[in-house]
């Protein structure tokens, strides 16, 4: 949900209350980008991609109850000073002041002072993984 918000080329702005349709109806959407922009969820057999009933729109399947639900908690969970119950719309919380954790890593990145040892260190490891080697191991 975080790409659907963040990168998608049609931006979902709320992307718990979205969750909480999927989840409840099972399915959700109704645009052409559905058609195009998950595939990682489809992938991972969390979703089916399936026309919608208009011309050249998709609508999303769910097929992993479980993984759409977690997510609705995480979203859930973050910013919500006022929740209702599970399920409830009070419970979607304040989604606008959601920060991706990648975002907060970045930011934290960008900020920390790095010496030459720590640099090379980090290179090194990066080599290491995409290389299949098992760095630290």
């Amino acid at each position: 949900m975080i790409y659907a918000s963040t990168f998608a080329s049609w931006k979902l702005h709320s992307p718990g209350a979205f969750l909480y349709t999927l989840i409840r109806d099972g399915e959700a959407g109704g645009v052409p980008n559905i058609g195009t922009d998950y595939p990682m969820l489809e992938t991972a057999g969390t979703i089916k991609v399936v026309p919608s009933g208009r011309s050249g729109s998709f609508k999303m399947v769910l097929l992993q109850s479980d993984i759409a639900e977690s997510a609705l908690s995480i979203i859930d969970s973050r910013g919500s000073r006022n929740r209702g119950e599970a399920g409830s719309l009070q419970s979607l919380g304040n989604q606008r002041a959601y920060s991706h954790v990648a975002r907060e890593r970045a930011k934290i990145a960008s900020e920390a002072e790095i010496n030459g040892h720590e640099e090379a260190r980090l290179i090194a490891a990066l080599r290491d993984v995409t290389s299949g080697g098992a760095f630290g191991v």
